[in-house]
């Protein structure tokens, strides 16, 4: 061993512990390239310590000093008090399954917890709906830390108020406003940090979510929280992992320990185990015998065992080593025989065909169902069994703009089956099971292209939206774009639909015809396979101003404060003609009654010469032959609309006109009125009456301008966008 070297007191140890066994100090400090000197201690703690460094890590060994099960937290804790300048940064523990990472991260949390210095866990789970992957990771930690950190849920509450959309915006966002922002304005003791938990990151799906993951932990560094993560020793974890500065994590690979420190380690716990069981039943102080533990810790093959599992094991006596895995299959192998010894022939057949069927599609299972939904389900894919119900308006509702919230929870149910809400949620997984080939207008690319908007639909009624867009991101990873690019092409776009779209459709199911499709991309891959009847005109630079439908509505025109007139085509959106010479805003727009004039009116004063002020609106004659303007001066004009001659001047009102409008017969002038719109725009909906036809995104609810012709509507914006939609009513 090297010679001890001298360090001050006052440096820090920037490292986790390693813990040892009173039967094994040797082998653990083998671990160690240089030994340091002891530091003082706490007299009335019984273990003992041994310092050193392993690589360029400052590590602690601790040889517990009573026997018993301790726990790695409760051993931490006691490290902790007896050196008050070992100081731990980012602790990661790394390891294969079976090597206890579970264990000692529940240990740790439930110790942080009981000392008030938990801040939060997350425990990553394939087989759990909500963990699983990443979308509700940073809500759950930032729920947490309000419930366990002081002073926390002032700071959460007034981010959370500034940003309300918050949980709908990428994972980085969240953890910056929700996590970085609230923990780095607490006060009060710096030096004592809280601890976040994270168990088995390697267990979130996502490669590009867990790398994201990995990337915010790093700015942990600025707040007072500090992190303690298990993983197995994958390479989207690990790499990452060695990336990061030696000063600010500490690797600890659990199934890099020697076997032999290992199966020390079971050894003790089995016999600490064995000895209580012999004391409660009464058995012989020597029971088991030291060469049956031999073979329980072969047996064991280097995994750590709970005592609930050591019925798997016990009594198995084996010269060749097996891992808990086999002994589990070699039970249920044994059931399944025995199930079969009672038939011959073809009896036996029968029942083993029934038997591979039923435990086959149980076993297979991604979530628990009953026995009826299962039944229901055996002999189909999951594919088949939602092309069977999948449809527009699956529950018959009827009304685009019904919440959900509107709709009793037994109505969903009555329609959607568990088995099929299982294939709406699990399809995505067994398909990545089963190993399937995907091309291009193969299975899956025909069915997303028929029933992508149904099954949008009923994870809307469903509420799990999120769920099925972390199954196109799984999907998403299958497919390969050199191979099939136009698959690859429309799963990228679904994703980008639902991910814009997801508010909508969680709102009112029923929107996923109407609103998502309504404002896709115009060169959305999803939009182009269904029938949108929404056009976004693009062309004007500056506020539009008014919105004007021809009489047969097949033309829409624009005016604007950028001095045009733009005429559009109303069913294909396509740019008909650009109208310059206004020096200044176009205020109001008009058709001739036949359709083949344009009137514009304009606070330039051009054109029709004789206000003293401009002209906010036009109106023609039902006979097209006359034209009456009307001005911010207060005075209203006739023209002759063929030559422009000035016919008639009408005065008397003492504030600005704006509007007019002649009678049928063309000799007389009426002040402005209507009937009420055939569609209105209430906050966030398009309405009929009283019936909501179409939620508008944020950016849509404030037009400054309307028309209406027949079941067509034109919007205009402050943007310079102007939108023509048609409602199939």
């Amino acid at each position: 061993m090297p010679p001890a070297k001298r360090i001050p007191i006052r440096d820090r140890f920037h490292a986790s512990s390693s813990l040892s066994r009173p039967s094994s100090p040797v082998a653990a400090q083998e671990m160690l390239d240089e030994e340091h000197q002891p530091l003082p201690r706490d007299a009335s703690d019984p273990n003992s310590y041994t310092l050193g460094r392993v690589g360029e890590h400052n590590t602690v060994i601790m040889v517990l000093g009573l026997t018993g099960t301790n726990s790695a937290a409760s051993a931490v804790a006691q490290m902790k008090s007896t050196f008050t300048s070992v100081q731990f940064g980012v602790l990661v523990g790394i390891g294969g399954a079976g090597t206890g990472k579970s264990t000692v991260a529940q240990t740790v949390a439930a110790e942080c917890f009981q000392k008030g210095r938990l801040g939060a866990s997350f425990f990553f789970s394939r087989s759990g709906a909500d963990v699983r992957h990443a979308a509700k990771f940073v809500t759950s930690i930032a729920a947490q830390l309000a419930d366990n950190v002081s002073g926390a849920k002032r700071s959460l509450y007034k981010a959370l108020k500034e940003r309300d959309t918050i949980t709908e915006e990428p994972i980085c966002s969240q953890w910056h406003h929700l996590i970085l922002g609230p923990m780095s304005k607490l006060e009060g003791d710096t030096s004592a940090p809280y601890i976040l938990v994270i168990d088995a990151l390697d267990e979130c799906e996502g490669e590009d979510d867990v790398g994201e993951i990995l990337n915010l932990f790093q700015l942990l560094k600025k707040t007072r929280l500090r992190l303690f993560l298990t993983s197995r020793p994958e390479v989207p974890i690990r790499f990452p992992l060695s990336e990061m500065p030696t000063s600010e994590h500490l690797d600890f690979a659990l199934h890099d320990i020697k076997k032999s420190t290992v199966d020390n380690d079971i050894r003790f716990f089995l016999r600490h185990e064995l000895e209580r069981l012999a004391r409660k039943h009464s058995f012989d102080k020597d029971w088991p015998g030291e060469q049956a533990i031999d073979s329980l810790v072969r047996n064991a093959s280097g995994r750590t065992l709970a005592p609930k599992k050591l019925s798997l094991i016990l009594g198995q006596s084996h010269s060749t080593v097996k891992g808990p895995e086999q002994h589990l299959d070699e039970i249920y192998a044994t059931v399944l025989r025995q199930s079969l010894t009672n038939y011959e022939g073809d009896d036996a057949e029968e029942v083993r065909s029934t038997l591979k069927e039923v435990l086959g599609g149980i076993v297979i299972l991604f979530n628990s169902l009953s026995i009826p939904s299962l039944r229901r389900l055996l002999g189909q894919n999951v594919g088949q069994v939602m092309s069977g119900f999948l449809t527009q308006d699956m529950l018959g509702i009827g009304r685009p703009g019904v919440l959900k919230t509107e709709v009793d929870s037994h109505e969903v149910e009555g329609s959607l089956h568990p088995e099929k809400q299982y294939a709406c949620l699990y399809w995505m997984q067994h398909l990545h099971k089963s190993g399937s080939q995907l091309n291009d207008d193969g299975e899956v690319h025909q069915f997303l292209k028929e029933h992508l908007l149904h099954w949008l639909e009923a994870l809307g009624w469903m509420q799990k939206v999120s769920e099925g867009f972390h199954a196109i991101v799984s999907l998403e990873s299958m497919i390969s774009a050199q191979r099939c690019p136009r698959l690859s092409e429309f799963v990228h776009d679904m994703k980008r639909f639902v991910l814009y779209n997801r508010s909508a459709i969680e709102l009112a199911p029923l929107q996923t015809y109407c609103s998502a499709l309504v404002f896709s991309p115009t060169a959305s891959v999803v939009r182009d396979n269904w029938d949108a009847l929404l056009h976004t005109l693009e062309g004007h630079s500056s506020w539009v101003l008014a919105v004007a439908f021809s009489p047969d509505g097949k033309q829409l025109v624009s005016a604007s404060h950028d001095g045009t007139v733009r005429l559009w085509d109303a069913g294909s959106g396509m740019a008909l003609q650009t109208l310059e010479g206004h020096s200044s805003g176009v205020l109001a727009v008009a058709f001739s009654p036949d359709g083949k004039q344009l009137a514009s009116a304009s606070d330039d004063g051009t054109t029709l010469e004789g206000h003293s002020e401009g002209v906010s609106t036009v109106a023609f004659s039902p006979n097209g032959k006359q034209l009456a303007s009307a001005s911010y001066d207060g005075a209203v004009r006739l023209w002759d609309a063929g030559s422009g001659m000035a016919l008639q001047t009408l005065e008397g009102h003492s504030s600005p006109v704006s509007a007019v409008a002649l009678l049928p017969d063309g000799k007389q002038l009426l002040g402005f009125g209507s009937d009420p719109p055939r569609f209105r725009i209430i906050r966030e909906w398009v309405t009929k009456g009283a019936e909501k036809l179409l939620w508008l995104p944020v950016e849509y609810r404030s037009p400054s301008v309307v028309a209406i012709h027949g079941d067509k509507i034109g919007l205009g914006y402050g943007s310079g966008r102007v939108l023509c939609i048609e409602f199939i009513c």
